[in-house]
């Protein structure tokens, strides 16, 4: 199968899921900050932390989020994270098709599974956040 998953078979490719995973998590959290800061909405703190499970999580905290006017552009800030995921699972599936390198098949499924775990909509995940964004939109709208 051409995605296959298969376990790091050397130090070299643990390594480098390891890194893949920091970094994507990172370039995450990075496109929060990028569309926050375009739509007005000034990053206040980004940083590392350890989940419950001792996962490795980063977060940004947004100074002024509630500023932003359109919901629209608030729904784009919080679904940053999780399309900087897609493009990077579709750039790594086309690269593996061409190239057929190992690591690529890593950076496919860390970005896979950190796409369907930030789009579950539980309490401190990006769907959390479009979920309630969804809902406070849909309270204006019907006046409940």
């Amino acid at each position: 199968a051409p995605f296959g998953l298969k376990l790091p078979r050397s130090i070299f490719e643990l390594a480098f899921a390891l890194i893949a995973l920091i970094l994507s998590l990172f370039i995450h959290e990075f496109s929060h900050a990028a569309v926050a800061h375009k739509k007005g909405a000034l990053p206040a703190e980004i940083g590392v932390k350890l989940s419950g499970l001792f996962i490795p999580c980063t977060y940004v905290i947004y100074a002024g989020i509630k500023t932003v006017a359109e919901p629209r552009d608030r729904l784009l800030i919080f679904t940053a994270g999780v399309m900087s995921h897609g493009l990077f699972l579709g750039l790594a599936a086309i690269l593996h098709r061409i190239f057929n390198l190992t690591p690529l098949v890593y950076i496919f499924y860390i970005n896979l599974i950190a796409l369907l775990l930030n789009a579950v909509p539980l309490p401190g995940t990006d769907g959390y956040s479009v979920l309630r964004e969804y809902r406070r939109k849909n309270k204006k709208d019907t006046g409940k």
